[in-house]
């Protein structure tokens, strides 16, 4: 396990048990709490990831996967850009009537999804610009 990994584990561990106590104290209520509860699981899930990865054997980083990292990256942004530029235009024209509590979810995962089938894509071609 390289040393990032044990970083992210240890500081998602902390910030876990931390939210724990604070739950269970009742010190703190409102935002605060779901916040950490939720940066404590993406840390542990960022450990977990890189550590099956390297486990695995597969090469994390290379020439390669960081050219299809970066090109999937740039669609993925590309497509935000013109889904934002499309949904503003249909706001000011009045057909579409979102509010940014709608449209904030659907820009996120538009994005976590365009990077995925980007990377997915690009792999399976096999040749990177």
């Amino acid at each position: 396990m390289d040393r990032l990994t044990r970083v992210a584990l240890g500081l998602g561990v902390v910030a876990l048990m931390m939210a724990v106590v604070l739950i269970l104290e009742q010190v703190v209520e409102g935002v605060f709490l779901p916040v950490v509860v939720s940066v404590a699981c993406a840390l542990l899930f960022f450990a977990i990831f890189r550590a099956y990865l390297t486990r695995k054997g597969e090469v994390y980083k290379d020439e390669r996967t960081q050219k299809i990292h970066n090109s999937a990256l740039a669609i993925s942004w590309w497509v935000a850009y013109v889904v934002l530029a499309g949904v503003y235009l249909l706001s000011i024209g009045g057909m579409l009537d979102m509010s940014l509590n709608g449209f904030v979810p659907l820009m996120f995962f538009l994005m976590i999804g365009t990077y995925w089938a980007a990377k997915t894509f690009i792999s399976y071609k096999g040749d990177v610009r």
